[in-house]
């Protein structure tokens, strides 16, 4: 399983951010409804007829249209400026498929920028975002190396986005595509996404700035991907799904996709300075509360040989900590009053890397 989480502050003016993805083909795949076409690389020796043919000059601002690809060198101390205007609402994909890397900057029409570049050794930077009617963007490429030149070909797709209303979708991944979804979350609780079929399937969560907060490979039953994450009313989530790419051929095949929100379990009330002795299982997640009333600090820490996680949450359900391996394999969460916390109930997720025993502790202490 693979699960991270990446915390930062949002873009606001411009919804963009960066997802790099190391593949061999480069293609932009819609799902059933309104698909795009499908355009792969045929090569280095490819590329660089093509920009001999068609090379964009670094003095002059080119043309981008969405559905179409430009050619070109990327040449030392030079960048290469590119006009795109959106012409509906939707999510665009801006590839960059080189023989060398390439660094890819992109601005709306209040100067605001990202920046990306591949880093796996293809040299396919990719960038996603959400684009709206009638918006213009520059996007500049360069070689990221100063001592190399090299050719490129710059593509922009807009890709479609299914929303997954019922909260399921069927439907049949090919290797090497993606397939997007998106979900409104109407009510506080816990997310759960996952797959089911015999497709090995890989997802990523982004939030509404296109930030990515989870993914995962075979959480799910079998081979299939699955997200557990909280989440609160208001949320506007995407998801992107593809198949595994790494064996001969890839993996493709029918798959669903279910998406459903569930209320917070009941957390056990831990009594400070009393322990609570518990099993759990690779994956799992078990509920705590500790209340504080007086005192200065709140320690919540767990003992064992279990590898442990914790999240702390306010009254308001909001995660507002969480640790890992603070002493060994084990979890310990201090809430300070006088850091702005308040007096009251908090809610703790204790989550696990393995299977095991573990011991949990609430206790309140004054400052000296």
């Amino acid at each position: 399983m693979i699960e991270r989480y990446i915390k930062g502050d949002s873009m606001k003016k411009c919804l963009i951010a960066v997802a790099i993805i190391a593949i061999t083909a480069v293609t932009f795949t819609a799902c059933s409804k309104g698909a795009s076409k499908t355009q792969t690389s045929e090569g280095p020796q490819a590329l660089t007829a093509a920009a001999a043919q068609s090379q964009s000059s670094p003095e002059d601002e080119t043309e981008l249209r969405i559905g179409s690809s430009v050619s070109g060198i990327a040449g030392r101390d030079q960048k290469i400026t590119y006009n795109l205007r959106s012409t509906e609402e939707g999510l665009l994909i801006i590839q960059i498929e080189s023989e060398i890397q390439i660094w890819l900057e992109v601005y709306d029409d209040q100067q605001f920028i990202t920046s990306s570049i591949d880093d796996y050794g293809n040299f396919y930077p990719r960038i996603a975002f959400i684009t709206h009617p009638d918006t213009a963007y520059l996007l500049e490429v360069r070689s990221y190396v100063r001592s190399a030149d090299g050719a490129f070909r710059i593509t922009a797709a807009h890709q479609a986005v299914t929303p997954l209303i019922s909260g399921s979708y069927s439907g049949f991944i090919e290797s090497r595509q993606e397939y997007w979804f998106s979900a409104h979350i109407s009510r506080n609780g816990i997310l759960d996404i996952h797959t089911t079929g015999d497709t090995d399937t890989i997802l990523e969560a982004y939030n509404e700035n296109f930030e990515l907060l989870a993914d995962d490979d075979d959480s799910g039953e079998d081979y299939n991907a699955q997200i557990k994450m909280d989440v609160r009313s208001g949320q506007i989530l995407y998801f992107r799904l593809t198949a595994l790419a790494y064996t001969v051929g890839g993996d493709s095949g029918p798959y669903e996709i279910n998406a459903s929100v569930s209320d917070y379990p009941t957390p056990i009330r831990l009594a400070p300075g009393r322990t609570h002795d518990a099993y759990i299982e690779n994956g799992g997640e078990h509920w705590y509360s500790a209340a504080i009333t007086e005192g200065d600090h709140l320690t919540v820490e767990t003992m064992g040989s279990t590898d442990t996680i914790l999240t702390a949450y306010n009254m308001n359900r909001y995660a507002i900590d969480e640790n890992d391996d603070y002493e060994d394999l084990n979890a310990r969460i201090r809430i300070t009053i006088s850091d702005g916390s308040q007096f009251g109930t908090y809610i703790f997720k204790l989550r696990s890397h393995n299977s095991g025993n573990y011991r949990i502790l609430a206790s309140i202490d004054f400052a000296l």
